[in-house]
């Protein structure tokens, strides 16, 4: 990231990476810019989350696409409230969880592979979060990211099996739910 745009958003900065960073723009936005400030992939990234958007809500809305005045390409995007583990029962979390999981096998049914799982490094609650980009909220589980997610219509060169990345899905929500809903 250079040094014009880290001095720019220093005081509304979330998080950041190698990749990019998230920024708030208000209490009810964010905005992603990546290092590279590849205007490319974060239209790509919008689509996706378009997609998403348009069967239900577990990935955080799209809103728009900006350029600011020193010209970053912002994904600009819903900003949810993470909340802590600990405030909620395990009951809740796991009607939430159910519901979650519904609302991943719907965006299987119609395309959508997430295969992010693992490549966000969900690790056991520390301090009450999960890291990364499935957090828990006062409405349910969301997903904040749709990283390296296809569309079964448009799978890059290297994936020749649709079917095969929606069992992974699968397969890694049972390690996501044993994590979200225990203690």
């Amino acid at each position: 990231m250079n040094k014009e745009t880290l001095e720019k958003y220093k005081d509304k900065l979330l998080a950041q990476n190698v990749r990019g960073l998230v920024l708030a723009l208000n209490e009810n936005l964010v905005a992603k810019i990546r290092s590279d400030n590849s205007i490319g992939d974060l239209l790509e990234e919008g689509e996706r989350l378009k997609f998403c958007n348009s069967i239900n809500d577990l990935f955080v809305s799209y809103e728009d696409f900006w350029k600011d005045d020193i010209g970053n390409h912002l994904l600009v995007m819903e900003r949810l409230y993470p909340i802590q583990y600990r405030s909620m029962t395990i009951g809740k979390r796991v009607s939430f969880f159910d519901e979650f999981e519904f609302k991943l096998r719907e965006l299987h049914k119609n395309g959508f592979a997430f295969r992010d799982f693992n490549a966000t490094k969900i690790v056991p609650p520390r301090d009450g979060e999960i890291q990364h980009n499935f957090i828990l909220t006062q409405n349910g589980f969301r997903l904040i990211d749709v990283g390296v997610s296809i569309l079964k219509e448009k799978l890059p060169p290297f994936i020749t099996d649709f079917e095969k990345e929606v069992k992974k899905d699968i397969e890694d929500l049972k390690y996501v739910r044993n994590i979200a809903c225990s203690l």
